[in-house]
């Protein structure tokens, strides 16, 4: 009888298990919004490079030789140099 007793007991315990009832208790309390700042996955702010030129005619830049074109999407006169947008203004 006890043994059947003690496999009826670890039976209930695994079943209560398997359906989420666990031993910890629930709070009803609400959690607070995360916050727009708390944001870990944000892309990293990349700062303009700005580049005065008397024209947007064809020059060195640290050694390369660019040719600048018009951004559509920017609105804006620049290259590239790798990855990153390099703004070409008029004095």
């Amino acid at each position: 009888m006890k043994k059947f007793a003690m496999s009826v007991v670890v039976a209930g315990a695994m079943a209560g298990t398997a359906l989420g009832l666990g031993t910890a208790t629930a709070s009803a309390a609400p959690q607070p919004a995360p916050h727009a700042q708390q944001n870990i996955h944000r892309a990293p702010v990349q700062q303009q490079i700005v580049v005065h030129r008397p024209n947007y005619g064809p020059f060195v830049y640290r050694g390369v030789r660019v040719t600048p074109h018009f951004d559509v999407k920017r609105h804006q006169w620049g290259f590239y140099s790798g990855r990153t947008w390099i703004v070409v203004v008029t004095r």
